[in-house]
């Protein structure tokens, strides 16, 4: 599955609803230039809501993963079980344990801009939103001292207690 550069929030939101309106979730791939003249990179979806579920915003994983992760928790849902979504998401989602919690506040907007956009241009209210938390090889979480520095940087922390 390719993940095309789009430009401009008419160009997004046609693609998110193109994906939205057909029963689909949107999995976007957002890119930020550091000061280093790297990219920050980030995945956000758009559409769990219709699924009763919040959406993701997670760093540090690849569109391609959190896509399988979230066409399998589609389908799970539509058989009316809720899949996991919270705390430490189940082994056969990931290779990397991975913790879930909800977000919100300040740092979070700045991160899910197009999550908020999304949701106030169908008029609707601001949707629930979780971050998806990728542990190092060791399965530490960067909250943890002792997780890998090389990889801290490609996490930024929005759970609270934890923002960076």
């Amino acid at each position: 599955m390719s993940y095309p550069l789009v430009n401009g929030q008419n160009e997004v939101m046609a693609l998110i609803e193109a994906e939205v309106s057909h029963g689909g979730v949107k999995v976007l791939l957002q890119r930020h230039p550091e000061k280093s003249g790297r990219f920050l990179n980030w995945v956000v979806t758009v559409g769990m809501v219709r699924y009763g579920l919040p959406e993701i915003i997670v760093f540090g994983m690849e569109p391609e993963v959190v896509t399988t992760v979230i066409k399998y928790m589609m389908s799970v849902a539509v058989n009316g079980e809720i899949p996991a979504h919270l705390g430490t998401l189940p082994e056969d989602y990931f290779s990397l344990t991975v913790f879930s919690d909800f977000v919100s506040g300040p740092l979070v907007e700045q991160y899910a801009v197009v999550i908020y956009d999304y949701y106030q241009l169908k008029g609707m209210g601001a949707p629930k939103i979780t971050q998806w938390v990728v542990s190092d090889y060791e399965g530490r979480f960067p909250w943890n001292e002792s997780f890998d520095p090389e990889l801290r940087d490609y996490q930024i922390m929005l759970l609270d207690g934890h923002a960076s």
